[in-house]
């Protein structure tokens, strides 16, 4: 593990888009899912329901998870000198289903229950659990292994502050109108898993 530099994290992933479009399949199919399910659900904003806001918010974090954990394993196959292969990574993917699966559940459930009760529990949150997503479909580790890992990379390596804007910057491309939700989504898909390969020496740039 090792510390991540702003310049890395901002710019790399830019640079791996170029080199290796494929990266950006599964991001777009987080992001049109999530931009089709916040037009097809909007009206639950309007109800009025707090239950229902919270139940959005999972619904529509899932899919997102789901993407950036397909697009850890395509990335990771990039840097380990493969040709990039959706059918591979989705085969690997499918095949540790149940340990990712865990894992983006828990941490959209968490997620959206810190949104729920306050905006600041929801951002902290999420800072400290995505991770768990890559870490476990790169790992094949469960949901409770991954946690002493991830906690090591955010506090011992000081990665913390950066996972932090990471997510805050995701956040802040919800309130643009009409294609916030699919900014977003596209944001998380991409950066949050570089961030991880190369918090783990995986990406080597």
């Amino acid at each position: 593990m090792s510390r991540i530099t702003y310049q890395q994290a901002f710019q790399n992933p830019l640079i791996l888009i170029g080199k290796s479009p494929i990266i950006l399949i599964p991001a777009l199919i987080a992001a049109i899912v999530g931009i089709v399910l916040s037009f097809a659900m909007r009206n639950i904003f309007l109800s009025g329901m707090s239950w229902r806001v919270f139940l959005f918010s999972m619904i529509s974090l899932i899919p997102t998870f789901f993407c950036l954990a397909w697009n850890t394993l395509l990335m990771q196959h990039y840097y380990e000198g493969k040709n990039p292969s959706l059918q591979m990574t989705w085969i690997r993917l499918s095949e540790q289903i149940t340990n990712v699966a865990i894992a983006f559940l828990l941490v959209a459930v968490l997620t959206s229950l810190g949104t729920f009760l306050f905006v600041i529990p929801g951002v902290f949150i999420s800072t400290l659990l995505v991770l768990i997503v890559p870490h476990t479909a790169v790992t094949n580790e469960t949901f409770d292994k991954s946690i002493p890992a991830v906690s090591r990379f955010l506090f011992s390596e000081n990665n913390f502050v950066l996972i932090l804007v990471l997510i805050l910057v995701g956040f802040g491309l919800n309130f643009i109108p009409y294609l916030g939700t699919f900014l977003a989504n596209l944001f998380y898909s991409i950066y949050i898993p570089y961030a991880y390969l190369k918090g783990w020496g995986i990406a080597k740039d």
